[in-house]
Parts: structure tokens; sequence; C-alpha cells
């Protein structure tokens, strides 16, 4: 693949550290932007940004669900999640560079009543958001697509490194409080490094309009005591007597979906050359793997040994 220069918005984040790190490893000039070198919340200086990249690739998201609903979250979420991509894809379209924006399962209501297979979600079922973080991203595909970008929804993100909802409850778990993970909850997890590999498939071809949107997961879908049983399985027997068991939905402030399962097939039938789908089973492997190679077990914000 010839090198591209991308810049990766949200850097510092789960999906942006990951990104940028696969993008140099393939070649790539990466440049990163954290809230530091560009405030999304900022809106009259982006609009004055030239981006000096091939291509951009948006990760960054406000993604406290809860804090979403009201007073600065609200706020903060409207102006990053809603607002600011159709301005970073003005910007794009001026420059002539390729707009990659990473969106969410949260623009669907939850039913597991989709068009796909199973009752999966794909790209021509009509969103309905049930919260208000979901109505912003809702926004930001729209915006994002009239400067046409490629809109990659994405599920349940998870990876060392960031905090996400493995991350948590094995904090949780490994300091021996009691846990109970949600058992009845199912959507298509999917693995932070698999899916920088997806958008860097994306970034391959070249082909830099589109305002298209695709379903970018791996294959399978799980509840989120699935994930957690099947990476405690990898992870023995550091993970031995630990006190967990099968929960319930969470609830919060934030009405949430209860069954987004996403159909990637449209997605792996035009980039599937380039970047084969990952089962979901395999990636819990593989991120106990990546885990280990970093020296720890699960890294969020601090380092629980094994």
């Amino acid at each position: 693949m010839p090198s591209k220069k991308i810049a990766v918005l949200g850097s510092r984040g789960l999906l942006g550290s990951t990104l940028a790190r696969a993008a140099s490893a393939a070649g790539h000039a990466v440049t990163g932007f954290g809230m530091a070198e560009m405030d999304l919340r900022d809106h009259k200086s982006m609009a004055s940004w030239t981006p000096d990249a091939d291509w951009v690739v948006n990760c960054a998201a406000v993604t406290d669900v809860d804090a979403c609903e009201s007073g600065d979250g609200a706020e903060a979420s409207l102006l990053v999640n809603a607002v600011a991509p159709e301005v970073v894809g003005a910007a794009c379209e001026r420059a002539g560079a390729g707009f990659v924006h990473i969106s969410t399962d949260y623009v669907f209501f939850g039913d597991g009543l989709g068009s796909g297979e199973g009752g999966q979600y794909d790209e021509t079922d009509e969103p309905s958001p049930r919260s208000r973080y979901g109505a912003h991203k809702l926004m930001g595909e729209i915006g994002a697509r009239a400067h046409g970008a490629y809109v990659l929804r994405t599920a349940w993100l998870y990876g060392p490194g960031g905090k996400n909802f493995i991350s948590k409850s094995y904090e949780a778990a490994a300091r021996g409080r009691p846990l109970s993970v949600d058992a009845v909850s199912s959507s298509t997890p999917t693995l932070a490094s698999n899916l920088a590999r997806y958008i860097l498939a994306v970034v391959a071809t070249d082909d830099r309009r589109s305002g298209e949107v695709y379903h970018c997961c791996d294959r399978g879908e799980s509840t989120r005591w699935d994930v957690f049983s099947r990476v405690r399985r990898a992870m023995l027997p550091a993970t031995e007597g630990w006190q967990v068991s099968r929960g319930e939905a969470y609830t919060g402030p934030a009405a949430r979906p209860v069954r987004t399962p996403l159909d990637s097939a449209s997605f792996f039938l035009r980039f599937g050359r380039l970047a084969g789908q990952m089962e979901a089973s395999r990636a819990a492997e593989v991120f106990v793997e990546e885990c280990r190679a970093a020296g720890n077990h699960i890294v969020s914000g601090e380092v629980v040994a094994g």
C-alpha cells in the first residue's frame, strides 16, 4: 500500500491511539490531534483549518452516554458529536482529503428487529436513537456525509489501553468486589485493533469521496457477559476465585438499546480483500494477547496486574 498522510482526530483515545500505531506500522505518515491540538468544541477555529493530509479519520467523540443527557455533558456532546463532524467534513472537502467518520450502534432503537439476517441491523434500516448521545451521533453522521465522508458504524469497542466495558468490569473484579456483568444486552463487540485494520482498508482504496454509511464490526453477536467470559477463560489462572455473576442490562439516566447487532456484510463485500473480518471469539483471544504483550492484563488508566 502506498504511504499516505493520515490525520487522526481523537488520537489519545482508545481507537485513535490504536489507529495511529497501526497506521505508522504500515508505513503511513501519521499526525495525531488530541484536544490540546484541536478542540472540536471550538468550531470557529476549526472552520479555518486546512488538513495537510490525504485522509482524516475522526475517532473523537464524547462517549459518556449518561453524561450526554444533560448539563455540560449534553453541550459537549452537541458540539463534538453532532456539529463538529460537518465542520471537519467541510475542511476535508476544501482540501481534497478523504474523510472517515466513526459512528455507533446507538443510532438504532435496539429492539433487534433489523432487516439483516437474524434481526441484525443493516445500512437500510432507519435509525431511531433512544438517547441524546445516539441522536447527536446521528446528526454527526448526516453532517459528515454531506461532505462525502465514509461513515463507519461500529459497536462496543474494546481494547487494551482505554476505558471500555471489559476493562471496567475487570478492574472491579480484580479488586475483589462482587460483580454482575450484563448478560441481556447484545451487539457486535469490536476489538479496537481490528477496527483500525478495517479503517486502513478504506484508506488503501484512495477513493476519497463517498457519502455512504457502512457497518463495520467483528463477526458475531455477543452479550457483555459473553465477551467477559471469553477473556476471563483466556486469562486463567489469574482470574480464578473472582466473584462474578450474570447480571441484568445496565440502567442509567440515558435509555440504552438492548439488542443492536450490526450486519457488516456490505463493508466486507467492498473492502474484505484488504481486511478480513475477525470472529468475535478470536478477537477476545487477540485482546488478551495484546494486553500481555503490553506487559499487563487489563489496562484502563492504571495497570491491573495479572
